[in-house]
Order: C-alpha cells, then sequence, then structure tokens
C-alpha cells in the first residue's frame, strides 16, 4: 500500500537487517501530487558554508514547500529551513560541492504557466537559503506572447562547474524535450530572476531536441567520455558523451487487466522506452538506441499498478 504520509529514515548499515528510524509526515492527503517524493543529501563537510557535522536532507513537502533538516541523528532529525511557497513541488537536484538548488515547483499566482518549472536556490548555508531566479521553457514563462503553451519540467540534472552543464528534462507523460544549457549562464545571464524574458530563457541554451509526442523526458542522466570499442581503431568517435533520457507513463491503464473497457475509444497508450542519446556535439543531440522491457517478462501486466514507466526517483 503505498505511503501518502512522508519520509522514513531506515538504518541499512547491514543491508539484511534494515531498521526503521524515523518518519516525517509530508503534506496531508498528497501522495502522487508530491507528499515528500524526492530527497537529496548533502553532508555538511561538502557544502562551503555548512556545519561540518551536520548531515543535510532537502526533501519536497507537497503543493506548500521545500524543507531542509539537519539528519546528523537520523533517529531525531531537525527541521532548519523550510523555503514555501513552492507549490507542485518534485524532482529537485542539489549541488553539494557549491550548494546550488535547482528546485522543481510552480506558483500559477506568479504567472508561470505549463505545469513546474525551477526556481534555482542557493542552499551553500542551508539556514540561509539565497533566492537566485526562476528558469523554465519560453512559453510559460509570466506575460508570455507566444501563441501555444510551453511544458513543464519534470527535473534538470547538473554536472557541476567543471563541465558547466545543467540538463533538463521537460514534459511529463507525452511531448518531451531535453534541453543543455550552459550553467554559468543559466545562474549569471538576466535582469528579470522572477519574469525572465524569452531572450534571458533562450540565453543559457546550447542544444535541445524535441521527442515523439508520445513520449516524454523524466530523467537527463549525463555519461561522458564513453569508449566505443568498434570505434578504438578510428581518430575520431573513439569516445562519446551519452544522456540517458527516460519517459514515463502519464496513465496506469496501460497493458493487461488494468486497461479499462470504458478507456477503449481512447485507444491504448504508448508504451514509454528510454533513449539513449550522444551529446558529443551539443547544439545537435542524437538517438542512439532505445530500452523497453517486455510486458511478457514477468507478468508485469498483470500485476496491476504502472508499468511502462521510468524509476520515479530519477
Amino acid at each position: 500500500k503505498p505511503d501518502p504520509t512522508g519520509t522514513s529514515l531506515v538504518d541499512v548499515t547491514d543491508p539484511a537487517n534494515p531498521k526503521y528510524l524515523r518518519h516525517l509526515p509530508g503534506q496531508r492527503g498528497k501522495y502522487e501530487a508530491g507528499g515528500a517524493q524526492m530527497v537529496r543529501i548533502c553532508d555538511g563537510a561538502a557544502l562551503p558554508k555548512g556545519d561540518r557535522a551536520a548531515v543535510y536532507m532537502l526533501r519536497t513537502f507537497g503543493g506548500e514547500a521545500h524543507e531542509i533538516w539537519n539528519v546528523a541523528n537520523p533517529a531525531e532529525p531537525v527541521l532548519l529551513t523550510r523555503i514555501a511557497g513552492l507549490k507542485d513541488t518534485h524532482k529537485s537536484w542539489w549541488e553539494c560541492d557549491t550548494g546550488i538548488a535547482y528546485l522543481v515547483a510552480t506558483n500559477r499566482e506568479e504567472g508561470w504557466t505549463g505545469g513546474n518549472h525551477l526556481k534555482i536556490y542557493d542552499l551553500s548555508d542551508p539556514a540561509k537559503p539565497v533566492y537566485i531566479r526562476d528558469f523554465g521553457m519560453v512559453g510559460t514563462q509570466p506575460n508570455a506572447t507566444g501563441a501555444s503553451e510551453g511544458e513543464g519540467i519534470h527535473g534538470a540534472i547538473s554536472a557541476g562547474p567543471e563541465k558547466n552543464r545543467v540538463y533538463i528534462a521537460y514534459g511529463t507523460g507525452s511531448h518531451g524535450v531535453v534541453s543543455i544549457v550552459d550553467r554559468k549562464k543559466l545562474l549569471t545571464e538576466f535582469k528579470n530572476p522572477l519574469t525572465p524574458t524569452e531572450a534571458e530563457l533562450l540565453a543559457p541554451q546550447v542544444g535541445y531536441i524535441h521527442m515523439s509526442p508520445d513520449q516524454s523526458a523524466h530523467t537527463t542522466f549525463p555519461i561522458f567520455d564513453v569508449p566505443i570499442p568498434g570505434f578504438q581503431g578510428h581518430q575520431a568517435l573513439r569516445k562519446r558523451d551519452l544522456l540517458l533520457v527516460v519517459s514515463e507513463a502519464g496513465r496506469s491503464d496501460n497493458c493487461g487487466q488494468n486497461f479499462p473497457s470504458d478507456q477503449l475509444t481512447q485507444g491504448r497508450p504508448a508504451p514509454h522506452l528510454s533513449f539513449l542519446l550522444d551529446i558529443s556535439n551539443e547544439p545537435t543531440p542524437w538517438p542512439l538506441s532505445t530500452f523497453r522491457v517486455q510486458e511478457t517478462q514477468g507478468d508485469y501486466c498483470g500485476r496491476g499498478g504502472r508499468f511502462g514507466r521510468c524509476d520515479h526517483g530519477g
């Protein structure tokens, strides 16, 4: 039975004998809508302004906030900070070496549309969050003038200041877009943090690719300098930068007994795949292959729930 109530802290020092230590409630009644789905951990010794004795946990809190806890003593966690007003929170990313956090949320009262977008903070001192900017796809920003609404962000993964890249997944369930952005420009080249112009949203963009409309971008995970076995005798293509892109099923009635008769007029949802992209030439990401688990390999359709989706934590 899914637990809609929050975050569990478990001691897995002995993996064969896990010990349940503490439960932290989430927003009541919020399960898939974001009860407390995501956590990120940074050691205080790694953060530039962190307490070296602390271990920080960043988690979502439903449609209300992001929270930072000190879990150095996991049986007795202490709430340090709540960044309120961040609705529909989801899959964030936190750079432990710099403290920059790419929080996924939205607040329609501020004029953003299309779902979630990024609210970027400096959490190098977790007790004192510093707001940097909002960022999303062109068409979702406040006062957008385009004819169509853009897609919301599902999550972002940063490769840090050394690689100077952030990989962004847009679209949940369909109409996915993968975007590669310049990290430094993302954090510095703007004058309107809350209401960016179209030019300010496009300034850090290095490359992008539109996916098939029936696929979405849940996770964009970079894998750098991968040697290609068959190309080692050549001057070019000996190593490639790759991006693993995972789609997410938007409906649970995608197969077997979970496909209800009253949905027949809508048609069966498309199977959702994982994709491997070559991003060595960043302006033109190019698909290399797809991955899919067959329904029949474990009677997955007959087990119930959602099959054909990604790992939700990504």
